[in-house]
């Protein structure tokens, strides 16, 4: 998709402010302007990603190129196609977007909105609500942020171009909103609606405690004590076969509450948490 060269907005006198360019990466790479969706090449999705994922900090071509072709020694002709690929950027951009300082290109964080910075946002200011008893807009917050929750951050990007960790940070990300959302969904009874989707975390993560944790309060809460004493079961075996460990303290304790048919949800507004 070919695109004129878009110059910076801060030079028309009819612009107040710049327009920003709006980069999803919670899923697949993709860039949004004024409404526009442009195409981006694979390299070109590559060397954006390789940018967003440092936030702003500068990023060497000979990095660039031996992050992108996954070479150590770097020829001349791949620093020089890198060169080409950050101008066909700004081409289907805005020329602002990214900024260069000598040999290094970095993202201009003044002129991007990226979904994944927004995301990590979400969780602090959810957590907030929380710890504040504002249980209802917790929820709502958290619902909100896991809805930019696209698939596989930066799916079909290598995973040697961005940086280290990247990937699971975000993952990690995800989880702990999962658990603001659940936790404020118990604080207003809420109970049922967290069901299914525990369930989908307990098998994505079996050795998540926390998760099984939350699923057995759920499951005790509704009236499904057999079932909450089965999931404990079920995640005694998985820890025994995986890590050759019994569950910790706090997850006996839970079995025991259940047993005695105790609530669990008090443990849940404790904010008691357990090791990930």
């Amino acid at each position: 998709m070919e695109i004129e060269l878009r110059k910076d907005p801060r030079s028309n006198a009819h612009h107040a402010d710049p327009l920003r360019l709006r980069l999803s990466v919670l899923g697949q790479v993709e860039v949004g302007l004024d409404g526009r969706k442009p195409q981006l090449a694979p390299r070109s999705s590559h060397i954006l990603a390789a940018l967003a994922s440092r936030r702003g900090a500068f990023v060497s071509t000979t990095d660039l190129a031996a992050m992108t072709w996954g070479v150590d020694c770097v020829r001349r002709s791949a620093i020089k196609a890198i060169h080409g690929y950050v101008f066909r950027l700004r081409k289907c951009t805005f020329d602002y977007v990214i900024v260069s300082e000598g040999s290094r290109y970095a993202l201009n964080m003044d002129a991007v909105d990226i979904d994944a910075v927004e995301f990590e946002r979400d969780l602090r200011d959810a957590s907030d609500l929380y710890l504040e008893g504002r249980f209802g807009d917790a929820l709502r917050l958290a619902n909100a942020g896991l809805g930019k929750w696209k698939g596989s951050p930066y799916e079909g990007v290598s995973e040697a171009v961005l940086r280290a960790g990247e990937i699971r940070r975000l993952v990690e990300i995800w989880f702990r909103l999962r658990e603001v959302r659940t936790q404020a969904q118990f604080a207003i009874g809420q109970f049922n609606a967290s069901i299914g989707a525990l369930e989908e975390e307990v098998a994505t993560e079996p050795l998540r405690e926390q998760s099984w944790f939350f699923l057995m309060t759920a499951l005790h809460h509704t009236g499904r004590s057999v079932e909450a004493l089965a999931a404990y079961s079920r995640a005694r075996r998985v820890l025994a076969e995986a890590l050759g460990i019994e569950p910790s303290r706090l997850l006996q304790l839970a079995e025991m509450r259940v047993l005695k048919n105790e609530p669990l949800h008090d443990l849940v507004l404790q904010g008691v948490r357990f090791a990930s």
